[in-house]
Formats: C-alpha cells, sequence, structure tokens
C-alpha cells in the first residue's frame, strides 16, 4: 500500500504536481539542439553519434571564448527555437529532461553546460536570467506621431534629461505616468514579445527603444528586480482543481470499473450541476475523483505552468480565464474531467 505523501504526488492529468502554497521557483535557459542522424535517413540529413558530439565540443569553445550563444543557436541548433536564438523560456523543477534539469538547476546565471546526451540528440545549455524589471514610457498613437515623439523623448534623455521627469511629462496611457515610468517585471518565455526581449538585452540602467507594439512605441530602461519587488512578478503558473469520472475502456481505467460511457458523462454533468450549484470542489472531488491520488488530494493539481511541454491540451483554456471558472465535463482518453481554476 502507498504511503499517502506518494499518493499526494500522482496524477494522470499533469505532471509534475507542485502543491506548494505559492508557485515553484523557476529557473530559464537557452539550448542549441545537435541531431544525429537517424537510422536510414538520407546522407545529409543530421549527423553520426561521433560528429554530433564532435560539434557540440566546437561549439562548447567557441561559446567560452565569447561567441554569441544566440548567434551560435540561429547557426547549428536543429532546434525549434534555433531562429528565437535558442531561447526556451523559463521552468520549474521536474519539467525537463533529467540531466538538463539537473544543470538548470544547480548552475548560475550565465553558465554553460558540457553536451549533455539524451537518445539521438546533444543539448548545449546556458543559464540565464529569469526575471527582468523595467520603468516604461509609452507613446500611443492616439496622441499624435508616436515613433516621432518617441524619437524626440530619446534625443531628450540622452543628453541628460531625467527618465522620471520624461515619463511624467510625456507619457500616455492608463498608469503609465506613475512615478519613475511604469514599472513592469518580465518572466521570460520561449515566445517573448519585443518588449521582453528588448527588456532582457538590456543592462540594469541601460534604456532602449523605441520599441513598436499595438499600444504605439515604447522607451525602456532597466532596473534592478530590488526595485520592483515581488508582486509585481508575472508567472507563468495557474492553480487549478480537477475531477477525472472514468469509464470502463478508458485509458488507465482499472479492470473491475464497470461504468459505461454514457454513465460517466451522466455522472459527470450531474457533478458539474452540483459544483455550479455551489458545493464544495474538494469534498465533491474527495469522494469522486477517478484521478490516481486525486481524492487524496481532493482534485488539487497545483500550480500548473504554462510552458510545460508535457501540459495536457485540454487544460491549456483554464489560463485564459479568471479564477472560479469551472469547465463543462471534457472528453480525454481516461474519461470526463471537469476543471476548476482555483488562482
Amino acid at each position: 500500500m502507498l504511503c499517502l505523501p506518494l499518493l499526494l504526488q500522482a496524477s494522470a492529468l499533469v505532471q509534475p504536481l507542485y502543491l506548494a502554497p505559492e508557485p515553484p521557483p523557476l529557473r530559464a535557459a537557452r539550448h542549441i539542439l545537435v541531431l544525429e542522424k537517424p537510422s536510414g535517413a538520407p546522407g545529409d540529413l543530421g549527423r553520426t553519434s561521433e560528429e554530433a558530439l564532435t560539434l557540440s565540443l566546437g561549439l562548447i569553445e567557441r561559446l567560452r571564448a565569447g561567441e554569441p550563444f544566440a548567434d551560435l543557436a540561429r547557426e547549428h541548433s536543429q532546434g525549434p527555437n534555433a531562429p528565437r536564438g535558442g531561447e526556451l523560456g523559463s521552468f520549474a523543477r521536474g519539467m525537463l529532461p533529467g540531466e538538463l534539469d539537473e544543470f538548470l538547476f544547480s548552475a548560475e546565471v550565465g553558465e554553460l553546460s558540457g553536451p549533455l546526451i539524451t537518445r539521438g540528440t546533444v543539448h548545449l545549455l546556458q543559464r540565464v536570467e529569469t526575471y527582468a524589471a523595467v520603468r516604461e514610457i509609452l507613446f500611443t498613437r492616439a496622441g499624435g506621431s508616436s515613433l516621432s515623439r518617441a524619437r524626440s523623448a530619446l534625443a531628450d534623455l540622452r543628453g541628460g534629461a531625467d527618465f522620471a521627469q520624461i515619463a511624467a511629462q510625456r507619457s500616455d496611457g492608463a498608469g503609465a505616468r506613475e512615478p519613475g515610468g511604469r514599472l513592469s517585471v518580465f518572466e521570460r518565455d520561449r515566445l517573448d514579445s519585443p518588449l521582453k526581449a528588448a527588456a532582457f538585452a538590456a543592462r540594469v540602467g541601460e534604456i532602449v527603444g523605441p520599441i513598436e507594439t499595438a499600444a504605439g512605441h515604447h522607451l525602456l530602461r532597466r532596473v534592478s528586480l530590488s526595485e520592483a519587488g515581488p508582486v509585481l512578478v508575472e508567472s507563468p503558473c495557474v492553480r487549478l482543481r480537477a475531477l477525472l469520472v472514468s469509464h470502463a475502456g478508458a485509458a488507465g481505467a482499472p479492470p473491475e470499473l464497470l461504468r459505461t460511457p454514457q454513465q460517466a458523462l451522466a455522472l459527470a454533468w450531474d457533478l458539474h450541476r452540483r459544483l455550479s450549484s455551489g458545493e464544495d470542489f474538494a469534498e465533491v472531488a474527495a469522494a469522486f475523483n477517478d484521478d490516481p491520488g486525486g481524492r487524496d488530494r481532493a482534485g488539487d493539481l497545483g500550480w500548473v505552468h504554462g510552458f510545460n511541454p508535457s501540459l495536457p491540451g485540454f487544460l491549456e483554456p483554464m489560463f485564459s480565464v479568471e479564477a472560479g471558472f469551472l469547465s463543462e465535463p471534457l472528453e480525454i482518453t481516461r474519461g470526463f474531467v471537469l476543471v476548476r481554476r482555483e488562482r
């Protein structure tokens, strides 16, 4: 019989589980992927394992000699993130394969890995900063030529004008004229927006821009994280609770389960009605949940990271709804699932 702590860590719906009260700490990385040649592939596709390792060692030498990681990733990586300079984004512990995860959570910012070899691939990682804090001056198109006004302000700043004063006098948009300029903290992800990319590329104290977005043109001044504080740090995680109603023949269903798919769907809708009427989700999940360990966790899925490589598709919509939203019964290979966003 499994002990309770092990049961609490089990779920067929999402892995790994982060059940602590606050979201898990994150680490960010860049990545170069060197593929070996698959068996039977054409001669010009991929490399032998020896060639992949030799190329990787050569790239490490070039990186340690000071060549930019992003440039070498664009030139040599065979990963889908190569056009973005190898940006992988940020991860909680346990989201990456073992060797990559171990390096990322033991390395210092800027540190390079050696060749990390998994089946058919060689990985090179560099740990990079997870967060960047900025002060912002925004020039919207509603206020006239946003680009010309941004360029004028940038010229004044480079001439010695005070950033906070320019922000107070010229910035547009709600909250844009807060003291010192609107303060934001960005978390690195694999699809960084132009503002995020500019923020991470800047040094603390550096002013960058104009940067064009749908809102207009922006000037940014990178500041230290200590100036921002933890409240402004954006998180890619949401807290979820889920209840699985399984049936005979569903993936992972125990052989003794005799409930038909029609009966499972009817039960899922009945539980949805009860939850929508105000019954406590935790109590209902503790009584009916077929997710392994789910009754002991009262349906708690913990913090779910939006860029988890193993994130199931049925959970993706939960990142764009408000806390308290309850899904209708969703059909998955394991049965029917109800999901509620808690935070």
